[in-house]
């Protein structure tokens, strides 16, 4: 007697496709979670920096506004003076290839933030080898 329908082997290679299925989904996902978890590492770390560079800053300017004299040099820091002594400027390391950059002007007891951005230090390279295009015939 012959019967219709799904036989056990029919039902046994569905069984292994849906398991080979959930084991490669779930290898993508751990793959997906472990890269994610690198770059907030990786961003973590540069937040930190940046947050101890700002933090480093701001004692710096509380420092200038303290001193009576023009200040050159606070906390193994150049201090660049310009309009006679009225803005001062400064670049923290905040990672090899960018600084946190604060340019201020003094007046009495307050200063006013002219720039306090991150700038990029490093050396852009350029790989322009050229190529040669197929000419056509």
């Amino acid at each position: 007697m012959n019967k219709g329908g799904i036989g056990v082997g029919s039902a046994s290679i569905l069984l292994v496709f849906a398991v080979l299925s959930l084991t490669i989904f779930s290898v993508i996902t751990l793959q997906t979670a472990m890269t994610d978890k690198k770059m907030t590492d990786v961003w973590k770390q540069a937040v930190i920096a940046y947050y101890e560079a700002d933090t480093l800053a701001e004692s710096i300017v509380s420092e200038i506004l303290a001193q009576d004299d023009i200040p050159y040099f606070i906390n193994g820091v150049n201090i660049e003076v310009e309009a006679f002594g009225e803005v001062f400027s400064f670049s923290l390391p905040v990672s090899e290839q960018k600084e946190l950059h604060v340019r201020i002007a003094v007046s009495d007891d307050f200063y006013e933030a002219l720039e306090w951005k991150i700038r990029d230090t490093g050396d852009w390279v350029v790989f322009d080898e050229g190529f040669d295009l197929w000419p056509g015939f």
